[in-house]
């Protein structure tokens, strides 16, 4: 994925470090989907998140994560989306094109 105005390690980190505050991420895994990953992104195109877990994402969570990446200082919106929740067709279509959200370890 590439973004113009933000460093994309750095917004990965971000990521990371608000979900992390509310999942865990050995059993729940972080990925990038959507317009910016398939190169078809306007400039304004919002950054697709996916969470897929064992298990759907509590509301109440997806709304504090949400809040969170809305706080985040980028020219980008974050829209994150839990997988377990969505339609088995726009899943499979979705999960044709991801890019993992990885942070290396210091």
């Amino acid at each position: 994925m590439k973004l113009e105005h933000y460093p994309v390690d750095k917004l990965q980190r971000e990521i990371v470090a608000i979900v992390a505050r509310y999942l865990d991420l050995k059993q729940y895994k972080l990925f990038f989907f959507g317009s910016r990953v398939t190169g078809t992104a306007a400039s304004g195109s919002d950054i697709d998140v996916g969470i897929d877990g064992p298990e759907a994402v509590p509301g109440h969570i997806m709304v504090e994560i949400r809040d969170a990446l809305e706080n985040l200082r980028t020219l980008y919106t974050v829209d994150i989306v839990d997988f377990k929740q969505l339609s088995q067709e726009f899943r499979q279509i979705a999960l044709e094109t991801t890019e993992p959200i990885t942070v290396e370890e210091e």
